[in-house]
């Protein structure tokens, strides 16, 4: 069966990392269904770490994204 790999990070984000096809894959299989495997990683994502180092973070109030702390 094949398998999905997603980093789990420090800040709690999940990222896809890498797929793993099994040998029977488009033919008899058809993907990895809803399993996941995750492994942790020490450091934050890219977005936190973009947004820490984001030197004007009071000039975006109209991200969606970007939550009032």
């Amino acid at each position: 069966m094949c398998q999905q790999w997603f980093c789990l990070y420090a800040c709690g984000h999940k990222g896809f990392y890498r797929y793993d096809p099994c040998p029977d894959f488009g033919t008899k299989c058809y993907g990895a269904g809803g399993e996941q495997s995750l492994f942790s990683v020490t450091n934050t994502c890219d977005d936190c770490q973009s947004r820490a180092a984001e030197p004007n973070p009071e000039g975006r109030k109209d991200d969606p994204y970007l939550k009032e702390k």
